[in-house]
């Protein structure tokens, strides 16, 4: 599967210009400004993923982050 460029995916989700950091075409930071714009939307999921070291397996942030985005 290609991955989706993430200007896309943050135009779906009703993002504005400035909340949005790109880093590239596949990875962007959002502004926890937009929770303050949204707050009278019915509330949703914010998910922190943090770790120290990877498991044993190799697996880190970044793959924790995609499996909980997949699903």
């Amino acid at each position: 599967m290609k991955p989706v460029n993430i200007s896309e995916i943050a135009d779906m989700v009703g993002l504005q210009e400035q909340e949005v950091e790109y880093y590239g075409r596949i990875k962007a930071k959002v502004s926890l400004d937009v929770t303050k714009r949204l707050a009278d939307k019915e509330d949703g999921n914010y998910v922190i993923v943090t770790a120290i070291n990877p498991t044993k397996f190799g697996e880190g942030k970044s793959t924790v982050t995609l499996g909980l985005s997949q699903v």
